[in-house]
Formats: structure tokens, C-alpha cells, sequence
């Protein structure tokens, strides 16, 4: 397991990829105690835009196939979801 510690809380597990915006890891909530995956997004200005208008967008669905938004913040130039 790493020891690394996200913005507000969260505890870093494992990485389980990047791409050309960002990378994945799984980490634990450490208010709640449970297991999330992570998304942070660090690109330019006009796909952090887009990115922050797609988590607005993505926190208000709900459906059984579509993963839950449990909160979206930014910390410098990146974007966690």
C-alpha cells in the first residue's frame, strides 16, 4: 500500500492508470472509511474547464451503471473526481 495522502482527507492506495489527462488510483476516505476511486485531472486550462463542468454534470445522474459522484475539488492545477 503507498502512503500518500490526497487534498481533504483521502488516502492514497494504488495507482490504476493514467492517460493523457490525469491518472487513477483507488483510496480510502479516511472520514468514512471506505474504499473510492479517485480521478485527478491535470491538463490545460480549457480541459480543466471542460472537466469541471462535466462533474457538475455527472453529480447530478443517477443510475444503476453510472458510478456515483461523492465530490469533486480542486487543488492547484489539478482536478480530483
Amino acid at each position: 500500500m503507498m502512503d500518500r495522502y490526497f487534498p481533504r482527507g483521502y488516502r492514497l492506495v494504488d495507482e490504476l492508470g493514467r492517460g493523457g489527462m490525469g491518472q487513477i488510483f483507488t483510496a480510502v476516505q479516511s472520514s468514512l472509511n471506505r474504499l473510492v476511486v479517485i480521478k485527478r485531472i491535470s491538463a490545460d486550462e480549457a480541459d480543466l474547464a471542460r472537466a469541471d463542468r462535466e462533474a457538475m454534470i455527472a453529480a447530478g445522474l443517477q443510475h444503476p451503471n453510472i458510478i456515483e459522484v461523492f465530490d469533486y475539488f480542486k487543488e492547484g492545477r489539478a482536478r480530483y473526481l
